[in-house]
């Protein structure tokens, strides 16, 4: 037993410095405030804003509405955001989600301040309860496909992969479409490309914007 205690102190404290080694890695990049490099004049009209939701929020009654509450906090998230303040707006967005967790706004404005923060996996997370609230939403599959292609650095086949799922979920929305499409020629697939300006070109007959795109890539 003697042995046992004396490797297992070890051990823990081990695990201890390990976890905590962890949250140094994960948190060492993370952008809590960023300076939005206002005008004085600016910054003063800024601040009035964020003054002004906030007297708001305050001068609300106990009892009053969540249609009421929740559209003023979202607003309070957006001006903190605006100012900078990443890690402020994110707390704000939290409080959001508990006044109405199923709600889409409150976890996609999360989302943008996780992003704004460099808490990619968190916002990964924040946008994907935002799209199980609004499957359809074209904009929030926009901004998951964004974050896994330019912040997380994902695979091909990832992003192919999302642009599967996104397709499926909106039934195939034309601004998934031409993201589609631009990112296939982006990574040098031409045909896949012109692929996806068909099936827009067919559905919308009367955009000439599709044609142009297949005859610029045909002709390249």
């Amino acid at each position: 037993m003697k042995r046992a205690f004396r490797i297992f102190i070890p051990l823990g404290i081990l695990s201890v410095a390990l976890f905590f080694g962890y949250q140094w890695y994960a948190n060492r990049n993370v952008v809590e405030y960023k300076d939005p490099q206002f005008s004085a004049e600016q910054n003063r009209l800024a601040q009035e804003r964020l003054a002004k939701t906030q007297e708001t929020i305050m001068a609300l009654p106990d009892g009053a509405p969540l249609l009421q509450r929740y559209p003023l906090m979202l607003q309070l998230g957006s001006d903190y955001m605006f100012l900078g303040e990443f890690k402020k707006a994110r707390g704000v967005y939290r409080d959001v989600i508990k006044l109405d967790k199923n709600r889409a706004p409150g976890w996609a404005q999360l989302f943008h301040a996780e992003r704004a923060m460099h808490l990619f996996s968190d916002a990964r997370k924040s946008i994907g309860e935002a799209i199980k609230r609004d499957p359809l939403s074209a904009q929030y599959w926009r901004w998951r496909i964004d974050l896994e292609r330019f912040d997380l650095k994902g695979s091909d086949e990832d992003i192919r992969k999302l642009y599967a799922e996104a397709l499926t979920s909106t039934r195939e929305h034309a601004d998934i479409l031409s993201s589609y499409a631009q990112y296939l020629e982006s990574i040098g697939d031409i045909q896949g490309a012109i692929a996806q300006w068909k099936i827009l070109a067919t559905r919308y007959p009367n955009e000439s914007i599709y044609t142009a795109e297949i005859r610029r890539l045909e002709t390249r």
